[in-house]
């Protein structure tokens, strides 16, 4: 296989929109309770200007509600320029895939927030260029 290129399917994710119709930016991010457990360190990846993709593998659903709202106390939501949901996945078996993208309309303040079926722990999931410029927009489907 040849390495991903930024623009690929591999690395560019079909998305969603939840609110909004486009955001563009570097990717960052990541897994959910790695970012939360580097919150107030040295290490904590810096997130202004870009899409923080998120998604979190065995979290229950108080667990990620909590983490989206220290991400909030902690002033990222005004930060970046968009947010990216990607696959959450204890929540989405136990309550279904739209679970997630519902709570971040009440906890994201007015930014564009996406979600995809592409970037997490399951058999489809896609690699994400962390770093890389990416946009994404609404596209009306074609019948």
């Amino acid at each position: 296989p040849s390495p991903a290129r930024p623009g690929s399917a591999f690395v560019t994710p079909i998305v969603e929109f939840v609110r909004g119709t486009e955001m563009s930016g570097d990717l960052g991010g990541g897994n959910l309770s790695g970012m939360l457990t580097l919150a107030g360190t040295a290490w904590f990846p810096p997130v202004d200007g870009t899409i923080l993709a998120l998604e979190a593998l065995s979290l229950s659903y108080s667990s990620v509600a909590a983490g989206l709202h220290q991400l909030r106390q902690m002033g990222v939501f005004e930060r970046v320029s968009g947010v990216l949901l990607g696959q959450f996945t204890a929540v989405d078996q136990e309550f279904g895939i739209d679970a997630i993208p519902r709570l971040a309309l009440e906890v994201v303040p007015g930014i564009p927030i996406a979600s995809t079926r592409h970037f997490g722990h399951s058999h489809n999931s896609r690699a994400l260029m962390l770093g890389e410029q990416v946009s994404l927009c609404h596209i009306d489907s074609v019948d």
